[in-house]
């Protein structure tokens, strides 16, 4: 591999661990900016999509990325375009909120909202098992025992999140406001992998 492509990807992959990083903390300011604010907008991420445009920019900017991220391998390159296409997913098909108007179209396909939170919840259910999959084999291919060690770290804590994730979404055994904290775990802990990944923070053996 030429030194220009190694640091076309290097670059690729520290915009995508920033955009993890910085996702969950944009939608919050971005929420917290909103005058009008109604009382459950921070349930979880999904919520601020309908109070302010960071989710989308961010998230369709992430899409982007991983759809166009060609990778080392075909199973590479098949992970991060389906992690892309959920992504779009996620946008495209908006969460139910309490504070939406139950009979009001939402999202780019203008569903019923409990039908859209049906589609959207699959989507981000389905993206965070790939960023999973994605750190726990694609990312310990290839790399030294201590980078391997954090990619574990991350990628078996983000499959316990998960877990909890679909917990609090299928069963509702803890409080709503959970998915929020479960989902910004989830994203740091992408984005801390994709910047060891890309050489932001250096491990050696």
């Amino acid at each position: 591999m030429s030194e220009v492509v190694e640091l076309s990807y290097l670059t690729q992959r520290k915009v995508i661990g920033w955009l993890g990083l910085f996702l969950p903390l944009m939608c919050l300011a971005g929420g917290w900016m909103i005058s009008d604010r109604p009382d459950e907008w921070w349930y979880s991420l999904s919520a601020t999509y309908h109070l302010t445009p960071v989710l989308t920019m961010m998230l369709s900017c992430s899409a982007i990325f991983l759809m166009t991220y060609y990778g080392y391998d075909k199973g590479d390159r098949i992970i991060n375009f389906s992690s892309g296409v959920c992504a779009l997913g996620v946008i495209l098909f908006p969460c139910n909120t309490t504070f939406l108007p139950q009979d009001t179209p939402i999202g780019f396909f203008q569903l019923m909202p409990a039908t859209s939170h049906v589609i959207h919840t699959i989507a981000a259910s389905v993206l965070f098992a790939l960023f999973s999959i994605n750190i726990l084999v694609q990312f310990t291919k290839g790399n030294s025992r201590k980078k391997n060690r954090i990619f574990r770290i991350c990628g078996w804590s983000m499959v316990t999140c998960l877990v909890c994730f679909l917990l609090v979404k299928v069963f509702h055994l803890v409080p709503r406001y959970v998915t929020m904290i479960v989902e910004a775990i989830l994203l740091i802990l992408y984005g801390v992998a994709w910047l060891v990944k890309g050489k932001m923070i250096e491990i050696e053996d």
